[in-house]
């Protein structure tokens, strides 16, 4: 089939947004296609979908920047002093800090 033939070429992500985008056009086809009553409900169902997707997403991006912070931290554990340490770690909680989306406490490592 078509699907398994992208999936081979281009791998399983593309597989699934080619997927996702045909559902998402056949929708929107069957609006064109055949009319019905429009009702805001549809605009808000799908503002709280994407939303959704788009919060899932930026969380889990600033929880792998944060760990990454992290690993960053106890590797330079090993190689500097308890003062360039907590330097480096108060440095990496701001960068943090500033680029933070939601809400969310940080916590350090304890020496």
């Amino acid at each position: 089939s078509s699907y398994m033939e992208i999936v081979r070429r281009f791998g399983g992500v593309a597989g699934a947004v080619v997927a996702t985008a045909r559902k998402g056009m056949t929708l929107c086809f069957s609006f064109l296609l055949f009319p019905k009553e429009f009702h805001i409900y549809y605009t808000i169902g799908a503002l709280l979908v994407l939303g959704s997707v788009l919060s899932a997403s930026l969380i889990k991006q600033k929880q792998r920047q944060k760990q990454m912070a992290i690993n960053d931290i106890q590797t330079k554990q090993s190689s500097k002093s308890d003062e360039e340490i907590s330097d480096f770690t108060v440095e990496v909680i701001d960068d943090l800090e500033e680029t933070e989306f939601i809400s969310c406490t940080t916590q350090t490592p304890s020496a």
